[in-house]
């Protein structure tokens, strides 16, 4: 999954990995402060991003 500047289109950082089939559905939210993705997939796998740290947990 590719992170973007939402502004300027340009990719933040490097992919971030961990799905095994094409993503669903995503949705963004803060938690106690911290930006977070949720991502759904073809794999039946639901991940939750902390984008601070650029990492499912």
């Amino acid at each position: 999954m590719v992170v973007r500047d939402v502004d300027s289109g340009r990719q933040l950082g490097a992919p971030m990995t961990g799905h095994e089939a094409a993503l669903t559905a995503l949705g963004v939210a803060d938690l106690n402060g911290r930006p977070i993705l949720v991502s759904g997939a073809r794999d039946n796998a639901i991940r939750v991003w902390d984008l601070a740290v650029r990492a499912a947990g």
